[in-house]
């Protein structure tokens, strides 16, 4: 599920079991299937990874007001990996 402002996705340990999210400016793999490809809106140029109560594990700053991203995993359900591809990452 996605707005113009939030990529919603979800990994549920007590079924899905353990999974590795990776916030990334490219595809580490190519053969995981792009699931979302589209650009969301971000005024504070910085794009957060954040759990349902708004805590934020992982934060990037981004070179644009809005983040281009895909969203990759290594199967549909009961993913091992999710990959959040931030295409406009700004890099240090």
């Amino acid at each position: 599920m996605y707005t113009s402002t939030c990529l919603v996705f979800s990994v549920l340990i007590y079924v899905d079991g353990d999974a590795r999210i990776v916030l990334c400016d490219r595809a580490v793999d190519s053969s995981r299937k792009e699931y979302f490809s589209g650009e969301i809106e971000c005024s504070s140029k910085s794009l957060s990874l954040c759990d349902p109560n708004g805590f934020a594990f992982a934060s990037v700053p981004l070179q644009d007001a809005f983040a281009r991203v895909s969203l990759r995993m290594s199967e549909e359900r009961n993913p091992d990996i999710v990959e959040c591809v931030v295409e406009n990452m700004k890099t240090f």
